[in-house]
């Protein structure tokens, strides 16, 4: 018994030895893996906290230029230089898919279509809905940008932009771009469609303000 114990410390012992002698032998590689790990992450950290600063820093230049854009509509003397000045600093914020770029782009479309230049509201418009299809921005954007096309003449596009408006369900869009679909469709001659949506209004949105308008359309369609 007390030399199977031996064995057994004996083979500890050696055990010990060799994980110690690899240590030993692999110290400084080990080391140096070790360094790289810390190395790296502290780069992750710095960039995680470089990257939450220039998004904080996106929101307020956005925020700022909302209420420089709110201003300038709101004005009754518009600035050309103060117009020229928002267009470029806006534009410039329109790199990807981020709340910033949207929210950009839609406050573009607002200042293009207030100056009458319906081309580019729509433009800028369509760019906020592609950047950002799963925001509350991308009905707004829309049905704006639905209504700049049919300023500019471009009723297909409108109708198009209406028709994706309307399957934002959850918006509170969707009885006014019906009712806009219905408008178009009358105008062209296609009633049966009009009447259909239409009476979506009335079923499916009762209560919105197009309701009402839309019964009274239907009594004498």
């Amino acid at each position: 018994m007390a030399k199977k114990d031996k064995t057994e410390i004996s083979v500890a012992d050696k055990v010990t030895e060799n994980v110690t002698g690899f240590f030993n032998l692999h110290k400084k590689v080990i080391l140096i893996a070790c360094a790289v790990v810390v190395v790296a992450l502290i780069a992750i950290v710095i960039i995680t906290s470089v990257s939450s600063s220039a998004k904080e820093k996106a929101m307020i230049r956005v925020a700022d230029l909302e209420k420089r854009s709110s201003a300038y509509l709101s004005s009754d003397e518009k600035s050309a230089d103060e117009f020229n000045s928002l267009v470029s600093a806006l534009n410039a914020e329109i790199k990807d898919s981020s709340y910033t770029s949207v929210k950009s782009a839609y406050l573009l479309g607002g200042l293009y279509y207030e100056s009458g230049d319906y081309a580019n509201a729509f433009a800028a418009y369509s760019k906020a809905y592609e950047l950002g299809k799963n925001t509350y921005l991308a009905p707004l954007a829309l049905v704006n940008g639905a209504a700049a096309a049919e300023e500019n003449g471009d009723v297909d596009s409108a109708l198009s932009f209406y028709t994706k408006a309307a399957e934002y369900k959850e918006s509170g869009v969707v009885p006014k771009a019906l009712f806009n679909m219905a408008r178009i469709y009358s105008s062209q001659g296609k009633t049966e469609l009009a009447k259909a949506e239409l009476q979506q209004i009335v079923d499916s949105y009762s209560s919105s303000e197009y309701a009402a308008l839309a019964k009274n359309i239907l009594n004498v369609m």
